[in-house]
């Protein structure tokens, strides 16, 4: 899997499935399969990166998800930290 691809994918907004959502986050891909099973919103076997940070935002008990120009840049194509 590769990494640019994933971030392409993150950049236009497409569902990624949870091998990707594992490769972008840096997790594993069994934890993000731990994840299903948690209540992570798949549509299709699919997510979009935005709602997976709202739902790990949840998922710790924050009140909110982090604002779109607080994340980190690298996330966006041809851009670095």
């Amino acid at each position: 899997m590769n990494l640019k691809a994933v971030n392409t994918k993150v950049a236009f907004g497409f569902g990624l499935t949870l091998k990707e959502l594992a490769v972008k986050t840096g997790y594993s891909y069994e934890t993000a399969r731990k994840w299903k099973g948690q209540g992570l919103p798949l549509l299709s076997g699919k997510i979009t990166y935005e709602d997976f940070l709202v739902w790990k935002a949840r998922h710790m008990g924050l009140e909110s998800a982090p604002r779109k120009n607080e994340r980190s840049r690298a996330s966006i194509v041809g851009k670095s930290g």
